[in-house]
């Protein structure tokens, strides 16, 4: 449990003496707020054209008509919001990488510089994308198998189909306890190892192979503490709004922020510390 401690303090140490780090996960909050832009334009154009009695009546006559006409009011705004949303993704797992860079520069205690973090983390953006989508893939194909494999017993009766479905809940259940841990590292390996795909998901798979515990309990520990954190920070947020009022929601925003940071954080870390593990197992 030691390290759970170590990684835990590193994390919030690193946050409480360098504020600044938290800059990058900012970044965010621009395509975040274009996309309320788009959504108050098309609710607005809505409103323009239709109101709630008029709606109803529409709907009753023939629903056909009303979602074309509402299709062709959203058509001037969906493109923007798609692009919203794709650039959205991007950054997430542009914010990843930067903090998985910073994460580094914090457990070999080296200066930590933004700038170099963002420059250098750029270039694994789509790496980052592409191995979510193969683990994404996996699952779906995982899924589909476990159904295939559920249809076919149907002929066997009641007692194949319980017998096949108890069978899928075990290796879906096996499959949620790797994958969970997996997930935890596999993003630093993309970025600080510079693989992507099956390479990356394997190489993630045999680090935490023998730590499947530790690494669980990484992960219930981050979120008892986010869990916290978030109780904390709306228990006082409410009890500012009777002073701050509307900016209450953007001082929730920002205290919220640090959750993102702290937690990528945490996942390098967790990284490192199974690195050293298996160099010390090897000796």
């Amino acid at each position: 449990m030691g390290y759970l401690e170590d990684i835990i303090k590193k994390a919030y140490s690193s946050i409480k003496e360098n504020p600044y780090i938290v800059l990058p996960a900012t970044l965010i909050w621009i395509p975040s707020s274009l996309l309320g832009i788009i959504f108050f334009l098309g609710i607005k154009k809505i409103s323009e054209n239709y109101n709630l009695l008029s709606i109803i009546e529409s709907f009753e006559s023939d629903p056909k008509i009303l979602f074309y006409s509402l299709e062709n009011i959203a058509h001037n705004h969906i493109v923007y919001f798609f692009a919203v949303i794709i650039v959205i993704v991007l950054l997430h797992y542009y914010i990843m990488a930067t903090y998985t860079l910073i994460a580094k520069a914090l457990y070999r205690d080296e200066r930590v510089s933004i700038s170099k973090a963002l420059c250098e983390s750029k270039n694994r953006i789509f790496a980052l994308v592409m191995t979510d989508i193969l683990m994404l893939f996996l699952i779906l194909v995982t899924i589909a198998v476990m159904g295939i494999v559920l249809y076919i017993s149907m002929p066997l009766g009641l007692i194949g189909v319980g017998l096949m479905l108890i069978i899928d809940i075990v290796l879906f259940f096996m499959g949620v306890i790797y994958l969970g841990p997996v997930y935890v590292v596999l993003g630093s390996i993309v970025v600080l190892n510079k693989k992507s795909g099956f390479g990356a998901i394997k190489e993630a798979y045999m680090l935490i192979k023998g730590n499947i515990l530790d690494s669980w309990l990484l992960v219930l520990v981050v979120i008892v503490i986010s869990s916290i954190y978030l109780f904390v920070v709306s228990l006082v947020v409410g009890l500012l709004s009777l002073l701050i009022g509307s900016y209450s929601s953007l001082l929730q925003a920002v205290l919220s922020i640090f959750l993102l940071v702290f937690g990528c954080i945490c996942n390098t870390l967790f990284y490192f510390y199974l690195k050293e593990k298996i160099d010390e197992s090897v000796f």
